[in-house]
């Protein structure tokens, strides 16, 4: 049993290690779009909002600062999330102690959400009031709200 109870904590272990990676919280929405983040605005979003050179460079200033700021709490993140596993995977579960992580991990993520809320509001800043017009209407339209798919990010309709 002891051999089972290392192994799956090993197991654990590496998994949260692997998905400990700077990125988007949800793992099968990395690559192209997280790499594109990296470098600061796209050559699409450059060339709709016709952004200046300066304005390209304190959003990717930005940016930069952004992902400093969130990498030490996604690497939390995810080994409080392979402490959970580990902590359900006991014999004898702790609910007391699941419920604490679990709290752990909200707390987190909360961060993190927080600081990308700052962070778009300090790139909205930089935009112009004919920027932020196209911004808005181009976020709009993505969402689904304005384009003709009428579906929501997975698909669903909204029921509201």
């Amino acid at each position: 049993m002891k051999k089972i109870s290392l192994f799956v904590i090993l197991v654990s272990l590496m998994t949260t290690f692997m998905w400990a990676q700077p990125g988007n919280d949800m793992p099968f929405e990395r690559g192209r779009k997280e790499m594109r983040g990296m470098r600061g605005p796209g050559p699409q979003m450059t060339d709709m909002l016709e952004l200046t050179a300066d304005q390209q460079k304190q959003m990717k200033d930005l940016k930069l600062k952004l992902d400093k700021d969130i990498l030490p709490l996604r690497t939390d993140l995810m080994k409080t999330r392979g402490e959970l596993r580990i902590l359900k995977a006991e014999d004898k579960p702790n609910l007391k102690a699941i419920y604490s992580k679990i709290d752990e991990i909200t707390a987190l993520k909360a961060k993190i959400m927080k600081l990308k809320a700052k962070h778009q509001l300090d790139v909205k800043n930089i935009l112009t009031e004919e920027q932020r017009l196209k911004w808005e209407q181009h976020q709009l339209h993505k969402r689904g709200y304005g384009g003709k798919k009428g579906a929501g990010r997975w698909g669903h309709r909204h029921c509201f």
